[in-house]
């Protein structure tokens, strides 16, 4: 498994070498495995143990699953790996342990969110508000942003805006520039 591309997370199989292989689960393990949907940017599978934490594997994709050609980078998962790290000083009760990262596969570990729980992004497409939820992530919000001043070398290591760039700008407001042009000068 030389290159980036010699491993698909979401191909079950591989995945279990791939974990075998670099002692990540032992020899004689066998876990499941369920590949999460929703997600374009990333592959992401949920990796049950048995007797033992679950896992979640994230591993990121050059070309965004969407119709159109939207690429980004996929060393941005060490980004996220980055985040998880500094986010674990920040509020560590409220962040999943990052448990590795594969550099050269472009792939990472870290704790699944115990069970039962509901996605809050498909609670809301359904409907289902909750005001607490909304109280609390903002209140995890406050606390992230006000970290800023106990923690100034994340200033510089988070400094950089190419992904959010490549995610975020482009794909939404650049591309409907490209599509709408009336609206082309506003965005």
């Amino acid at each position: 498994m030389s290159s980036a591309s010699a491993i698909n997370i979401e191909n079950h199989d591989q995945l279990l070498h791939y974990l075998r292989a670099n002692n990540r689960i032992a020899a004689q393990e066998t876990p499941t495995f369920e590949t999460l949907r929703g997600g374009v940017s990333n592959r992401t599978v949920l990796l049950r143990r048995a007797d033992r934490q679950d896992w979640v594997l994230k591993q990121a994709l050059t070309k965004l699953r969407v119709q159109v050609d939207w690429f980004s980078a996929p060393e941005r998962i060490q980004r996220e790996a980055a985040g998880l790290r500094a986010l674990a000083h920040i509020i560590p009760a409220n962040v999943p342990e990052l448990l590795f990262e594969d550099t050269q596969h472009h792939i990472m570990a870290m704790t699944a969110i115990p069970q039962p729980h509901q996605n809050w992004k498909s609670a809301l497409l359904n409907g289902h508000i909750n005001v607490n939820h909304a109280q609390s992530f903002g209140r995890l919000l406050a606390q992230i942003h006000n970290a800023a001043e106990q923690y100034p070398e994340l200033d510089h290591e988070f400094a950089e805006r190419r992904f959010f760039e490549e995610l975020r700008l482009e794909p939404y407001y650049g591309f409907t520039a490209t599509q709408v042009p009336a609206a082309r000068p506003f965005l």
